[in-house]
């Protein structure tokens, strides 16, 4: 099959396939020696429906190597499989933690405001002006590499950060789902650089 057919049955863009191949996810074709184009098989199909299944698990490009790796030894112990997830779950449940503070932050602030009003009276903008005044306060983010709805950004330099080097950090494919809770962060487009919980398509330049 050729990479359309290949990226219409895993349900991606042709530039999710590209991208996995540049990465070394994804083995690269074999060019058809009559028309030059790149020829996929059903192991191409099978090794991509398993990279974008733990996409949408929001795991990090090594989390997914040691999975494929792990895939090749069926005779060896699952134990470090096992152990990649529990590492994966608890990343998933701190980031669940800091959504439920910013859930309970952001609540507190809109109960400054229980009318419309002047906006020079709007008690959301005193306590975003005055955080001291209120109760609300900058959420203290964990080491954690799975993203958030709209994603973090350094105050200083303004880039995203939230997810370790190991995979997320770089990389233009979050998968279909990430941690937020709506499932927000299906596959449009990031940076050709950036993982966020986004996409696997590289950004135009």
């Amino acid at each position: 099959m050729q990479i359309g057919e290949l990226a219409s049955l895993a349900g991606c863009p042709v530039a999710t396939v590209r991208y996995y191949e540049r990465e070394g996810l994804l083995p690269a074709a074999v060019r058809n020696e009559n028309n030059n184009y790149r020829q996929y098989n059903h192991s191409h199909l099978d090794r991509l429906t398993f990279i974008r299944h733990c996409r949408s698990l929001d795991m990090t490009h090594a989390e997914i190597r040691a999975l494929l790796e792990a895939r090749q030894q069926p005779d060896a112990s699952c134990e470090s499989i096992n152990e990649l997830i529990d590492a994966h779950l608890l990343h998933v449940q701190a980031r669940m933690a800091e959504l439920r503070a910013l859930e309970a932050q952001l609540a507190d602030l809109r109960s400054q405001c229980h009318a419309a009003k002047a906006t020079r009276d709007c008690g959301i903008l005193r306590g975003l002006d005055h955080p001291g005044d209120t109760a609300w306060r900058s959420p203290e983010l964990t080491h954690s590499h799975v993203s958030g709805c709209h994603g973090s950004s350094d105050a200083k330099s303004g880039k995203k950060v939230g997810r370790m080097a190991s995979g997320h950090t770089g990389s233009p494919d979050a998968g279909p789902v990430n941690a937020c809770p709506s499932g927000a962060g299906k596959d449009a487009g990031a940076g050709a650089t950036g993982s966020t919980a986004g996409s696997d398509v590289p950004r135009q330049r």
